[in-house]
């Protein structure tokens, strides 16, 4: 399809001049427009090819002139907003404003010629402007033209490929599709030029097979749509999804191509996004793991050895059920979290049948901000435990330290204390509450942001020397915090129109 249309008659001027007389000399008329001549024989039919595109055809008989069969005709074009001011040649329909899509002027340049019977006028455009109409131009006295007397544009019958890719559109695909808008599915109009013709002819003979290979475009335009499958449409020959592709371009012959919907536009965008993402967030994970973990504890006994006072054995009597929660082991981003305990018990000494200790309840809900990958801690001075908690079965902001579901053998009407600490955002998080022992309980914790120092001092606040915990700067830390930068602003570009998440990226995702 070439990229520029014929529209037929389209705010033009035909003007056979009479006598009268001659324009003022104005700097901008139609004077100063380049004219072109044609000399033609009436009694023929004739088609013209201007210098600018147009195609004047004149049939046999449609002119008559002074006696002669030979006529010589002048015409002037201007398709351009640089030709019309040059020409003087506004757009005007007496008062009313007009939009002009093209003029030309054809007149009899040596003799009084009249018509007889209408001759076909066809003009150069990039698309077509539904609504156009035909004017005529009438000259006045200043030089200047008037428009008058509009008529609807002719529609020409529609050559047979395209009613070949009418045919095959309105049985395949007008049901879901309309040409130059989205409907049950998307805008067909100028996909198979916006398209790979490989990808473009797979996707309308079986999508799904696409989607099921991780095709990130199909995959993305699934979820665009709901995830409806698109009917599939083996049977289609590349020579029969041309005619339709043909046909649609053709309807939307009328519209700027730059305004119809393309979700490709922000699939791309999306696509840049995510794999500058995915590169940075990449690198981030790297530094983090090299970091090591985000808290290193030490149980030392009082003989100076390390272990912690009962640390189970593998021969060792411990009970360790099915369920038991599985405590936080995160990486560290910025900071590192150093606990030094001294001769108090290990998790996994925390024996049902312990003196003094009865089975209870005891979960601990996170509130605030930070809620997320904490490490979490009972601490019972008097008995000297020191357990670190887990999420509670299917939560992921309330804590337990035996099983899953909350259940801790714990002493009865003892002092107790629940810590947290973690990094988020660049900042050290901690929290830490008070609360006395019973057969069921569900102290809250809140975190608040703060910094190593803060921290270190709220720590103090427990008075319990037995426990120092201290955090320190990590190496990657500097580094860590830039990528962040770039990410948070790499944010602000995400693309509005697309659901990026669409885009499952590896190291090797490519798009055709």
């Amino acid at each position: 399809m070439t990229k520029k249309h014929m529209l037929a008659l389209c705010l033009i001027v035909i003007a056979f001049a009479q006598c009268g007389t001659h324009p003022q000399n104005l700097l901008l008329n139609a004077d100063q427009l380049h004219s072109q001549f044609y000399s033609i024989d009436i009694t023929r039919d004739t088609i013209i090819h201007t210098s600018k595109g147009a195609l004047i055809k004149i049939p046999k008989g449609s002119l008559q002139s002074d006696g002669t069969a030979k006529v010589k005709l002048e015409v002037k074009e201007a398709y351009s907003i640089a030709d019309m001011i040059l020409g003087g040649l506004t757009t005007k329909e007496g008062k009313a404003l007009l939009s002009s899509g093209g003029m030309i002027y054809i007149n009899p340049a040596d003799q009084n010629v009249k018509i007889l019977q209408h001759i076909s006028i066809s003009i150069p455009t990039n698309y077509q402007q539904e609504g156009m109409n035909m004017y005529n131009g009438e000259k006045k006295p200043d030089g200047t033209i008037d428009w008058k007397d509009p008529k609807p544009l002719s529609k020409p019958d529609l050559p047979d490929t395209l009613a070949k890719g009418k045919a095959l559109f309105m049985s395949n695909c007008a049901a879901c599709h309309n040409p130059v808008k989205d409907a049950t599915g998307p805008a067909l109009a100028y996909l198979d030029k916006r398209r790979d013709w490989k990808w473009l002819t797979h996707f309308v003979r079986n999508s799904s097979e696409m989607i099921a290979n991780g095709d990130p475009l199909a995959n993305c335009i699934y979820r665009l749509y709901n995830k409806t499958a698109k009917t599939a449409f083996p049977q289609l020959t590349d020579e029969e999804i041309h005619r339709i592709f043909d046909y649609v371009d053709y309807q939307a012959r009328n519209i700027d191509p730059t305004t119809l919907p393309d979700f490709k536009k922000s699939f791309d965008s999306c696509l840049m996004y995510m794999n500058l993402m995915y590169q940075l967030k990449n690198s981030r994970d790297s530094l983090i793991i090299e970091n090591g973990k985000q808290v290193v504890i030490e149980r030392i006994n009082p003989d100076g050895t390390l272990g912690g006072i009962g640390a189970r054995n593998e021969n060792g009597p411990g009970f360790k059920p099915e369920n038991m929660v599985i405590p936080a082991n995160n990486y560290a981003e910025y900071y590192q979290f150093n606990i030094k305990v001294f001769g108090w018990f290990n998790v996994d000494v925390l024996f049902r049948d312990l003196p003094g200790f009865a089975n209870s309840m005891l979960t601990v809900p996170v509130i605030g901000e930070f809620r997320d990958n904490l490490n979490i801690y009972l601490v019972i001075p008097s008995y000297k435990v020191f357990v670190p908690g887990g999420p509670v079965a299917g939560k992921t902001d309330e804590y337990a330290f035996f099983t899953d579901d909350g259940q801790t053998p714990l002493p009865q009407n003892a002092k107790a204390y629940i810590i947290a600490i973690g990094d988020y955002k660049g900042q050290v998080w901690y929290g830490h509450t008070e609360f006395t022992t019973s057969l069921k309980q569900s102290p809250q914790i809140q975190l608040t942001a703060m910094t190593k120092e803060q921290m270190n001092e709220e720590v103090k606040k427990l008075d319990i020397p037995e426990i120092k915990i201290t955090a320190k700067d990590l190496k990657n830390a500097a580094q860590i915090r830039k990528i962040d930068a770039k990410l948070s602003e790499l944010e602000k570009l995400k693309p509005k129109g697309c659901d990026c998440n669409c885009l499952q990226l590896t190291d090797s995702t490519s798009v055709e």
